[in-house]
């Protein structure tokens, strides 16, 4: 399990290792499972880092570096998910942050241009945003995302 949230009287169980998000009501029985398209950007896989992995190139480290999540928020059937994932760029490992929307059967994804720390209780995605006189926590509605 990665995550769960509540949501109009129901639990939403996000999985680790497989696109799939199971709902219960509140005395433990599933209601339904939703499988969702495959990511773009997740590789869904529990990675075992090798013992040389530190001497290894950052290009050959991002294969054994495990997508992370970050937040969950369901909205009616909508459910967002934000993951961070890794890549290489100009020999260096770099973080990408993910913003998923699966409704109706379809996946959505976006690449974000900020680091999200998680979702509001509205929906909101928060995140910190530095200028040259300080960090400022700052916050983003879903609908400016897409």
């Amino acid at each position: 399990m990665a995550d769960l949230t509540v949501s109009n009287k129901k639990i939403y169980v996000l999985e680790k290792y497989r696109p799939l998000i199971s709902i219960y009501d509140f005395e433990g029985t599933k209601l339904k499972t939703m499988e969702m398209p495959r990511s773009n950007y997740l590789k869904y896989q529990k990675l075992v880092r090798p013992p040389d992995y530190l001497q290894m190139t950052p290009e050959d480290k991002v294969a054994f570096l495990e997508d992370n999540y970050v937040d969950m928020y369901q909205e009616g059937d909508t459910t967002f998910i934000l993951h961070q994932t890794y890549f290489s760029e100009n020999q260096s490992l770099k973080e990408r942050y993910i913003l998923t929307i699966f409704s109706n059967g379809k996946l959505k994804e976006k690449v974000l241009d900020i680091k999200p720390l998680n979702f509001s209780l509205t929906g909101d995605v928060y995140f910190f945003n530095e200028t040259d006189s300080g960090k400022y926590l700052m916050k983003k509605p879903l609908s400016q995302f897409f």
